[in-house]
């Protein structure tokens, strides 16, 4: 499981956010009661952990289904695999441009976390780029390569990319 794309902000404004979780795996995973958590870049909560609902089972990599979106009400965006989408409202998971999130299992243990910005106190590693106004403007996210590397290093892990919550990279 990673956090396979981000965008803290987006052509709508500050609440045009979404975040996309995938499976990475040949197999089923049950992330029912993971929990996703956003945090400014002193390493302080930017709200109340959001929990993943019971009945989210995502699918294989390459399958329709591998790809848990959040967004926020404001987001702007489309969702290509729409299986798993949970809409948030503007008081929960408030994701910063200079910060970091992290997904949690069920038993507390960290999955994965990016950081973004000068130095979040959150993420794996060099932090990836901070969103800024003008690529907000843009369409720009956060994202990983098309196989979702994963090598604890933010910095190498992320680029900015065209917004495409819910499909591969």
């Amino acid at each position: 499981m990673v956090i396979n794309e981000v965008a803290s902000s987006g052509p709508s404004g500050p609440f045009d956010e979404f975040v996309e979780v995938r499976n990475v795996c040949d197999r089923f995973v049950d992330v029912s009661s993971y929990e996703l958590r956003g945090y400014d870049e002193t390493g302080l909560p930017t709200g109340p952990p959001v929990s993943i609902p019971s009945y989210v089972v995502l699918l294989p990599r390459g399958s329709t289904g591998e790809f848990l979106t959040f967004v926020k009400a404001d987001f702007s965006g489309t969702v290509a695999d729409r299986v798993f989408v949970v809409v948030l409202n503007r008081g929960l998971l408030n994701i910063p441009d200079n910060g970091g999130l992290c997904l949690f299992d069920a038993a507390g243990r960290k999955v994965d976390c990016v950081g973004m910005g000068v130095r979040p106190a959150v993420g794996e590693g060099p932090p990836a780029q901070a969103m800024t106004a003008e690529l907000a403007q843009l369409g720009a996210a956060n994202a990983r390569d098309i196989l979702s590397t994963d090598t604890d290093h933010n910095q190498r892990d992320f680029s900015l990319h065209r917004r495409s919550a819910g499909a591969v990279n």
